[in-house]
Formats: C-alpha cells, structure tokens, sequence
C-alpha cells in the first residue's frame, strides 16, 4: 500500500496564499510530516464539526477508520492538514485521481463546505468530476458512500456544496430510475453525465453539445463539440445508457 504524504510545493510555485488564521473551525497550526523539519510543529488538529445541524448525528468525520484501499490519508487528521496549508502537495502527480476514491467522500464534503478552507473550491471540484465518474461509468461499488456523502452535503452551509448534492441525485436518478428520454431530458442527462456542472451548463449555453439521433432513431448520441474520447448513448424508450468510446458501445444490448 502506497500511502501519498503531504509535502511543500516547490520553490518558486505559485500558489493563492490565504490566510491561516481566517480558518475559524480549527486550531492554528500546521502538521508536520515525518521528513519535514522545515514546518512549524503546532497542537494536533481537533475533529472537524461539520455546520449545518451534522454535529448531532453520528459523524464518521469524528474518528475516521480509512483502510488500505488506495485514500492517500491515513485519517481524518491527516487529511485536514492538508487541506488547511495551501501549500500542501500530494507526492504523487495525479493528486485529484487519487482523491477520487469512496473512502475520501464525506471528508471532501466537509472541506468544500468551509469557504475558510483554502482547498474549498479544489474539493468542491474533484467532488463533480468523482460523481460524474462514478454514475457515468457505473462504479457501482461507489454508490452508497456517494447517497451517504450527498445526505451530508444536502445540509452544508454552503450553495454550492448544496448544488452538488441535488446533481447526486439527478445522476443517480438516471441510473435507479430510468425513463422515455425526449430531446431536452437527453441534453440534461449529456450535461450531467459528460462533463461536470459548471462547465456543462457553459457548453450547452455556447452550442457545444451534440445530441442526436443514431440511425435507426433508436438511441441519443451525445458528445461534446469534434470529442472522440466521451461518448453518451440513450435507449429513448427506456432511458438506460451507457458511456465509452464510440467502438466501444453495442447499442444492440443497451435496451
């Protein structure tokens, strides 16, 4: 098990610098890791409370229990320290692969919900592009810790943490209830299902979805603008679909 640790970005980077002690919902200090003498020893993080109403449920945030499944934390704390420091890198160059991971769900939630947070918005981010992942390539095995962190993210004191959680449940709701797709639910689904929501909503506005029909009007194709990599097919009678290249799909199984 490969275990990614939290390091300083390189000299001469440019990263947004926020201040530390703006961040209101913990204690101001940095955790060190293990090679590092350069960082200022503090206080051990205290548990994050999630705002909202969530500190008066039972909170896996509290005493996290991550295991060996490829989540580059060892736990909550962990976690949080990296998320405070603006400066703090994963040492592996595919740091948002590695944090689109089930275990990471609810832990991304609560960093994008505090706008304090200097990684609020990176989260936010990886979050739409995990989900749309997750439902788009049917990563079943994803699905109850994904319901669980949209219930999380559904009381967030945040808008846009909120947003996420309703694009959950359009997502999730075009696998567990499919249904006859006219032209406008197959643009929704297209905007839903290949790219995230911010920028989805800019492509369509813009004329750079693509939706048809195939040849013999039994399906949707959608894509994006001259985009080989991402295909979107839609039984209309039934609503089921699949994702893949364009060799990839067998439109004659997907009914």
């Amino acid at each position: 098990m490969h275990r990614a640790a939290a390091t300083s970005a390189a000299p001469g980077t440019s990263r947004i610098t926020v201040r530390t002690a703006a961040i209101s919902w913990v204690t101001v200090s940095w955790v060190a890791t293990a090679s590092s003498s350069s960082r200022v020893q503090g206080p051990p993080l205290p548990a994050p409370k999630h705002p909202g109403g969530l500190d008066d449920l039972p909170d896996p945030l509290q005493d996290p229990v991550l295991g060996d499944s490829g989540w580059p934390f060892a736990d909550g704390r962990a976690f949080w320290g990296w998320a405070i420091d603006p400066h703090a890198e994963l040492a592996d160059p595919d740091e948002d692969l590695l944090l689109r991971h089930p275990d990471g769900l609810e832990l991304l939630v609560a960093a994008a919900d505090q706008e304090d947070c200097p990684k609020s918005t990176y989260c936010a981010n990886v979050l739409e592009e995990y989900a749309c992942d997750i439902v788009a390539w049917d990563q079943d095995a994803a699905y109850a810790p994904l319901r669980a962190a949209a219930a999380y993210a559904a009381i967030g004191v945040g808008e846009r943490t909120r947003d996420w959680a309703e694009y959950v449940a359009r997502l999730l709701s075009y696998r567990e209830e499919p249904r006859p797709v006219n032209r406008a639910r197959a643009e929704q689904m297209a905007t839903d299902l290949l790219t995230t929501p911010r920028l989805g909503e800019l492509l369509r506005t813009t004329g750079g979805l693509s939706v048809r029909l195939t040849p013999k009007a039994q399906h949707w194709e959608c894509r994006w603008g001259d985009s080989v990599s991402k295909y979107l097919y839609i039984n209309r009678r039934t609503g089921r679909f699949r994702t893949g290249r364009l060799s990839d799909v067998d439109l004659a199984a997907l009914v």
